[in-house]
């Protein structure tokens, strides 16, 4: 009886401190989900409007080594790597096949996965690094 007792009372510690991590763990994902909220609200209102000025800062830095929002990455990362050569998707894509033959497109798996992702992030420093090579090379 008494052993009934002692795991039934081990069970009822061991669900009340899973309730406890999962009540943790809700209020860390909401906390996370705030800043994110506020991270956007701060890059879409006050840097992507002013990013010239707005990129030397010491909290624009701070906040971008602490994570870019999904909904503003890419017109983050576009207006930092910019798009001097005004390449697009099908630029991109004659100069890869023109250099193809020369390349070992396998070793890139990023250009496996290209089409889908240049419409999350436009432009990329590799994509732009290995556009300069194909168009320098060319």
């Amino acid at each position: 009886m008494q052993l009934i007792q002692e795991l039934n009372k081990n069970y009822q510690e061991k669900l009340i401190a899973e309730a406890m991590q999962q009540k943790q763990k809700k209020k860390e994902k909401m906390k996370r989900e705030e800043f994110m909220r506020k991270a956007t609200d701060i890059w879409l209102h006050d840097i992507i409007p002013n990013f010239s000025t707005r990129v030397e800062e010491k909290r624009t830095r701070k906040m971008w080594r602490q994570g870019l929002p999904p909904r503003v990455r890419g017109q983050i990362w576009q207006l930092a790597v910019g798009n001097s050569l005004q390449v697009n998707l099908d630029l991109f894509n004659i100069l890869l096949k023109k250099k193809a033959p020369q390349l070992d497109v396998r070793k890139f798996t990023f250009v496996n996965n290209f089409r889908k992702m240049w419409k999350l992030l436009t432009i990329c420093t590799v994509l732009i690094k290995l556009t300069e090579m194909l168009v320098i090379s060319t």
